[in-house]
């Protein structure tokens, strides 16, 4: 019996298995700098590459139900977000800093809009806490503490929402150094105290 040659092949991309880049969202196996502090995260606890995979693991998951909540409406936005999406997977599969920028972009430009949406809401809320409820589809509040005391809840809120949102830019940009550091096979032993501020505000706690 001769050989199967017309076997179907598993869907490649860029020479990579289709499956082999989502089955690396869940590898967390780190074989360049695994304990290297300028590359790791949450308290030391964690290593940037690691931390990115969840991210994308997690913003797969919401974005899936999103779509589920959002049906049919979802194709209005899902064709701009999904090839970021896939961008970054790919860009972590591959170790590839230039597309990851795709993703750092996307993240600037989000994080720009939320920042806007903020200080707007923060505007209109020095002129009237019920119009700054207002944007949140809250109805007529006639008690003047509890509009204040929501009003305070839904800022913390939006507040812990984009230093959430930061701290994630910074993740990414992080790891795409470390891309570039494994790229060129440099060691980065830079002490904290010798950076600047640019760089300090960059490195995720």
């Amino acid at each position: 019996m001769t050989e199967d040659t017309h076997a179907r092949k598993p869907l490649e991309f860029d020479g990579v298995e289709l499956a082999e880049y989502f089955q690396n969202l869940v590898d967390y196996e780190v074989e360049f700098e695994p304990e290297n502090p300028n590359f790791r995260c949450l308290f030391q606890r964690a290593h940037v590459l690691n931390a990115s995979k969840v991210l994308i693991l997690i913003e797969i998951v919401v974005t899936f139900l999103y779509m589920i909540v959002t049906f049919p409406w979802w194709f209005l936005w899902i064709f701009f977000h999904l090839p970021i999406l896939l961008a970054s997977i790919y860009a972590i599969k591959k170790e590839n800093p230039t597309v990851l920028w795709v993703k750092l972009g996307f993240m600037l430009l989000y994080i720009g809009l939320f920042v806007s949406l903020l200080i707007l809401s923060f505007v209109i809320s020095g002129f009237s806490s019920q119009s700054f409820l207002g944007i949140f589809g809250v109805g007529t509040i006639e008690s003047t503490f509890l509009r204040l005391l929501l009003s305070a809840f839904i800022k913390i809120n939006m507040i812990i929402a984009l230093l959430i949102l930061y701290w994630r830019f910074t993740v990414f940009w992080t790891l795409k150094n470390y891309f570039v550091a494994k790229r060129s096979d440099e060691v980065d032993l830079s002490d904290a105290s010798e950076r600047t501020l640019l760089q300090k505000m960059l490195t995720p706690v």
